[in-house]
């Protein structure tokens, strides 16, 4: 049973719920495409110094193979966090829906009926949101677990550069 307050609320608790529900998909989309940044940088930095770093060096064939292995780590890496921070394309609401709500007939709609057009449209974002940064969390996923696959093979060839020695 409902008392008279929860029943005068009407529907604005929903469609607020529905409006926080894309910002907050809307922040995760800005948090994976930055932390995808952060992924795309690392690899580049630890690829880069890595190649730099045993350039002339006479290493082991066993390190040296685990250093080019490391590296493909490290490139495919970098090429899955520049497809997750590679814009894609999100529904929003377009020009000619937000023209639209200036024609008089919207002006002449009840406010509930407002209210539930505009908290579908939102709804229909949150959703589109939440497949694109479902599949930007898998591809960060994997750039993440690409870059950790090239940070063990970098260390497997640095112990064995160490343990073996020069050849």
């Amino acid at each position: 049973m409902t008392n008279g307050s929860e029943a005068a609320a009407g529907p604005e608790p929903s469609a607020a719920l529905i409006a926080e529900q894309l910002e907050v998909e809307r922040n995760a989309k800005t948090s994976l495409e930055q932390r995808a940044l952060g992924a795309l940088a690392s690899s580049g930095v630890i690829g880069s110094l890595s190649g730099v770093a045993v350039r002339g060096a006479d290493l082991p064939c066993v390190a040296r193979t685990l250093l080019v292995i490391a590296l493909v780590g490290f490139a495919a890496a970098a090429l899955l966090a520049v497809w997750v921070a590679h814009p894609a394309h999100y529904r929003e609401v377009e020009h000619e829906g937000l023209a639209g709500l200036l024609k008089p007939d919207a002006w002449e709609a009840d406010y509930r009926t407002n209210l539930r057009d505009a908290t579908q449209v939102r709804l229909e974002i949150v959703d589109t949101f939440r497949d694109r940064n479902t599949d930007k969390a898998k591809q960060l996923g994997w750039s993440l677990d690409a870059l950790a696959f090239g940070i063990v093979f970098l260390l497997a060839a640095v112990v064995v550069a160490l343990v073996v020695g020069a050849p």
